[in-house]
């Protein structure tokens, strides 16, 4: 059996519940050459355990060849040996093999929206009502391993009990993700102290201000209009170039007058050189965050 599982970072969710059914398993990772070795050769070798073996190759989107290890998978016969292919794949058109492993087996999981996934999660592992759910992702954030620990740490002390924000006063650890986010929204349409930012977090923050700068370059030049019955109907044209719930795109829309389409380009090259002036060690990071936010303040509307 070949189980391959895709799609996004929730999707270690059902690899979980796949481990579940086995006790012996092995787990290669794609991304170091010498494991991606031991890999095909464990999956040849005869297997020395009376039980069924899962072989779990993770972070299979690094295989180089990727057609060549579908060719084998192809052959692959051994009542003995499981296997499952670990493929992270953010958005439907990114996962270009998913239709190669529709031909070799059924057992596919391709998780493209994990909404649904994470709450079915969260609602199985705590008992919690809709309204404090909401709340607590938007706290901790939406990465299954961060999840997965905090509940984990939440049942120690919450035993069998209710939910509660109260119970848990001082337990809960905000997302590195959620925490980035806030800084760069802030930097973007607020202020921000720059010398209470942790350094650890300086390139995420470049790499958050690119990405949501980009978006509103897009919007800017699309002109979609800021009521909401209207945006939606216009974005569903352009839905396939963001990659984004509308409603996200909405909320980013409705904040583009703070900046003009040329200003928004200017920012965005504002970054590139400071990234590319820090990384030739022209300057240190903290002077990389200094410049990019000051050239943002500079250049938004009050």
């Amino acid at each position: 059996m070949i189980y391959f599982v895709s799609g996004l970072n929730s999707r270690q969710i059902k690899i979980d519940e796949i481990k579940k059914e086995y006790t012996d398993i092995s787990i290669f990772d794609a991304s170091i050459e010498s494991e991606y070795d031991l890999f095909l050769n464990s999956i040849y070798n005869v297997s020395l355990f009376s039980k069924r073996e899962l072989i779990i190759l993770r972070r299979a989107e690094k295989v180089k060849k990727m057609k060549n290890l579908i060719d084998t998978l192809k052959e692959y016969e051994d009542d003995k040996k499981d296997i499952l292919i670990d493929y992270f794949a953010e958005y439907k058109t990114k996962n270009i093999y998913l239709k190669d492993f529709e031909k070799i087996t059924k057992n596919i999981v391709n998780i493209e929206n994990e909404d649904d996934l994470l709450n079915d999660y969260i609602d199985k592992n705590l008992k919690i009502s809709n309204e404090d759910k909401k709340k607590l992702i938007s706290l901790i954030g939406t990465d299954y391993n961060h999840i997965k620990n905090e509940i984990y740490k939440y049942n120690l002390v919450l035993k069998d009990e209710v939910f509660s924000f109260a119970k848990l006063d001082g337990l809960i650890s905000e997302s590195l993700d959620k925490k980035i986010s806030d800084i760069v929204d802030n930097i973007m349409f607020a202020n921000v102290d720059i010398d209470k930012i942790n350094s650890s977090m300086y390139m995420g923050i470049v790499y958050g201000l690119y990405k949501e700068f980009e978006i509103l370059h897009r919007l800017s030049k699309l002109k979609l209009s800021t009521d909401y019955n209207t945006f939606k109907k216009e974005y569903e044209k352009y839905k396939d170039i963001f990659l984004l719930h509308y409603y996200v795109a909405y909320l980013k829309n409705k904040n583009i007058n703070r900046y003009t389409t040329k200003n928004i380009f200017k920012i965005l090259l504002n970054i590139v050189k400071n990234e590319t002036m820090f990384k030739s060690g022209e300057i240190d990071d903290k002077l990389m965050i200094f410049n990019i936010v000051s050239y943002i303040n500079k250049n938004k509307k009050s």
